[in-house]
């Protein structure tokens, strides 16, 4: 893996698989030769940098005329910076008048669902007493329905018993039926003759 990295080039091979030797040479030679341009160009604008510098050093008009440049394109930066800065400032007006704008109504929002919640748990607090009151007249009314059972139950033995009493009494009163006396005759005959 070859990486080549200078301060306006950065080659890195290591992501693309060499399938063919000569391939790789031939990139990693135009890697090369453009950094080698690219120092050229830097260094023939140097030379030639110094070498205006000397040729117009003597030139009074030429360096008025460099001046009055540089003092009209400092004043042109300096108004462009104004500008940029300005409108920056307004940019970022802006945000703050939209950031406070958002936070406030966050803070309703909030507000809202605070009170939405603590309505919530008043209602809920509201539902567990009226639960509660219900399940003690649930409790109630079972303890009622169980008493009533039992005086149900009661009522249905009391009835019985009154039932057998008189059936009792009726059985008591009844003389016997002359049928079942002859029965119990035959029958009395029959095991005499067995």
């Amino acid at each position: 893996m070859i990486k080549i990295t200078t301060k306006w080039l950065q080659y890195d091979n290591s992501t693309e698989k060499i399938t063919d030797e000569n391939a790789y040479e031939m990139k990693l030679k135009s890697v090369r030769s453009r950094m080698r341009i690219r120092y050229f160009v830097i260094l023939a604008a140097l030379l030639l940098l110094i070498f205006l510098t000397n040729r117009t050093a003597g030139d009074a008009t030429f360096v008025q005329q460099i001046t009055f440049g540089a003092t009209l394109v400092s004043m042109i930066l300096s108004v462009f910076a104004i500008a940029v800065s300005v409108r920056r400032e307004l940019k970022s007006e802006q945000v703050n008048r939209t950031l406070e704008e958002k936070a406030s109504l966050l803070n309703q929002s909030s507000a809202r669902i605070i009170s939405a919640v603590e309505e919530a748990e008043n209602y809920t607090r509201l539902l567990r007493a009226q639960y509660e009151d219900l399940e003690q007249e649930r409790r109630a009314l079972e303890e009622e329905r169980e008493k009533l059972e039992q005086e149900r139950k009661a009522l249905e033995e009391l009835k019985q018993q009154e039932k057998d009493q008189e059936e009792d009494q009726a059985d008591a009163k009844q003389p016997e039926e002359p049928e079942k006396t002859e029965s119990s005759k035959t029958a009395v005959i029959e095991r005499n003759i067995a």
